[in-house]
């Protein structure tokens, strides 16, 4: 019986032993399909997700700084929840209904009654509800009109002319025309 091992190398008269390596002194090596640089690459995606993980505690921080509560998810995804009351929410939008095209997207550098006017012609135009007008607005709104809509209390919303009040109140200083 014979005490070679398979996986050891064949002995050959080219090659002295003494010479020779054993395919297992590299285990990255020995490995099927491995190469020596996968550890250099797992490492560097581990220090990669270690400086995005501090650079978004580095943003919560600065969110906090000068803040009584601290931002949590649950603080970020309640600023998610509209504003309306619950006859607003409930209120069906149809499968058909798209914004108008012609209809901009506010941004708060414009005068805001311009954004509105629009806004209520285009769709009321369409026939839409008040409910649906109420809806549909935020889609029309972008940096930090979205943030202040997104601040607006839940439940707070009753008709399309609260909104209108709130919105032009807050964004009237805006009036470059």
């Amino acid at each position: 019986m014979h005490l070679r091992s398979r996986y050891l190398p064949r002995p050959s008269a080219s090659s002295p032993l003494d010479n020779r390596v054993h395919p297992m002194a590299n285990p990255a090596r020995a490995r099927r399909g491995s190469s020596p640089h996968r550890g250099d690459q797992i490492e560097a995606r581990n220090k990669s997700t270690s400086q995005k993980i501090r650079d978004l505690d580095a943003r919560l921080d600065a969110i906090n700084t000068g803040t009584n509560a601290p931002v949590t998810v649950d603080t970020l995804i309640r600023q998610t929840e509209p504003p309306f009351i619950e006859r607003v929410l409930r209120a069906r939008i149809s499968s058909k209904f798209k914004l108008p095209a012609h209809l901009g997207i506010y941004e708060g550098k414009t005068y805001p009654m311009d954004h509105l006017d629009s806004y209520k012609s285009l769709m009321s135009l369409q026939g839409c509800s008040d409910e649906v007008m109420c809806k549909a607005f935020s889609a029309t709104l972008k940096g930090p009109t979205k943030s202040w809509f997104r601040k607006l209390s839940p439940g707070t919303i009753d008709s399309f002319g609260d909104l209108s009040r709130l919105f032009v109140a807050n964004f009237m200083s805006c009036r470059n025309r």
